[in-house]
């Protein structure tokens, strides 16, 4: 009898220690893999957020990613003519600038008309296009900077050591301007502004 008590007394102890020890893994378990499940998605989401927010504002340029990269919107044009259909206006500059006789016609649609004439180092870039803005695409600090009357027209001219590097002016609702690389005398430079328009 006393036997049989001792079994049964061993067999409930060892029931409740069973009980007790799956009762605190069933505890434990799910309270580990939801605490390790959230921390690794709240992780995620703020490395996700704040690589996304970094990249276009620091490391990645705009201009460096293919996709977002802008199209030249320059036609090369063989005449004039061809430039003014493209432009959607007509143009008139000199066969010739400097001796320069080498030059090469572009046009935006509907928007504007350049010519460029290269010689060796030299460029004289002169464009025209609608409206009053600086359509020049120079935006270079100079030494000397001047507005003088040309044919009544108002031309701003800027240069540096004696020499004219930038013209710019408005005329019957178009804007103009002259880009002289190696720079130019200001007598050139007025007499080349009265034979654009």
């Amino acid at each position: 009898m006393k036997k049989m008590m001792t079994l049964i007394i061993c067999a409930v102890v060892a029931l409740s220690i069973t009980a007790c020890a799956s009762s605190g893994t069933a505890a434990k378990t799910p309270i580990t893999e939801t605490t390790a499940i959230t921390e690794a998605t709240a992780i995620t989401e703020t490395t996700a957020i704040t690589e996304i927010t970094a990249i276009p504002k620091s490391t990645t340029p705009a201009n460096t990613n293919p996709d977002t990269m802008i199209a030249n919107p320059f036609v090369d044009c063989q005449t004039m003519e061809t430039a003014a259909e493209v432009a959607g206006f007509e143009f008139r500059s000199p066969e010739q600038v400097e001796g320069i006789s080498e030059k090469k016609i572009q046009a935006v649609d509907q928007e504007m008309i350049q010519v460029i004439y290269s010689a060796d180092e030299n460029q004289i870039l002169i464009r025209k296009a609608p409206g009053t803005r600086n359509i020049s695409g120079d935006y270079n600090n100079y030494q000397k900077e001047e507005t003088i009357t040309v044919a009544e027209m108002q031309v701003t001219l800027k240069g540096n050591d004696g020499v004219i590097s930038l013209a710019t002016w408005s005329a019957n609702d178009y804007s103009y301007s002259i880009y002289v690389s190696a720079g130019m005398a200001q007598d050139s430079i007025v007499s080349l502004v009265q034979a654009i328009h």
